[in-house]
């Protein structure tokens, strides 16, 4: 089920992920190398401060609403239960959904739960850096920045003639380091960077 869910659109697919919350992801083939960005990533604090901030509106707004305009109540609550669905997840996307290197196929799939998906093959990318500000980049439509307020920790910069539409994908990892070891093999060695 959780495959069915994960093609959809995303949106729908964080809704229905949240409700299913307990759902597990399909194993993945052994040649794959998966890196978390969920253990040291800020945004999940605020997610969960969310989470919380979320459970008391549904409480107050519902009772409030049930003394001032009862027929709003329900409307409020099923608001306010879809966007506490909403929550859950976008946390459980990023736990389940993480970026995957692909060595058998020369590829890396990037991701931010079930949102901003990209196929890199290795020949693509120029190389990986530390990520510039992205205060100034997230105007540009060319940079993809795969977080919410959390500063990006690695950046994928790509060939000027890549079959993709941006320059660079910039990401927070749990483990920055070994993302870049894992690769660096199979890129030129001219063009690895730190």
């Amino acid at each position: 089920m959780y495959e069915t869910i994960s093609k959809l659109h995303p949106t729908i697919s964080t809704l229905l992920l949240g409700l299913f919350f307990w759902l597990k992801p399909k194993a993945s083939i052994k040649s794959d190398i998966h890196f978390s960005y969920y253990d040291d990533n800020q945004d999940v604090g605020l997610m969960k401060a969310m989470l919380f901030a979320s459970l008391l509106e549904i409480v107050a707004v519902h009772v409030l609403l049930i003394f001032l305009k009862p027929s709003w109540s329900l409307p409020a609550f099923i608001l306010g239960f879809l966007g506490f669905i909403y929550v859950i997840g976008i946390l459980k996307s990023w736990k389940h959904s993480p970026v995957k290197v692909d060595i058998r196929n020369g590829v890396i799939e990037t991701c931010w739960g079930f949102s901003n998906k990209h196929t890199v093959p290795f020949s693509s990318i120029r190389n990986i850096s530390k990520p510039k500000d992205s205060q100034e980049l997230r105007r540009d439509k060319e940079y993809v920045i795969n977080v919410f307020l959390a500063e990006p920790n690695i950046a994928l910069n790509l060939i000027e003639n890549s079959n993709l539409p941006i320059k660079s994908i910039h990401m927070v990892l749990d483990n920055p380091r070994d993302f870049e070891r894992a690769i660096e093999d199979h890129l030129k060695p001219s063009d690895t960077a730190a």
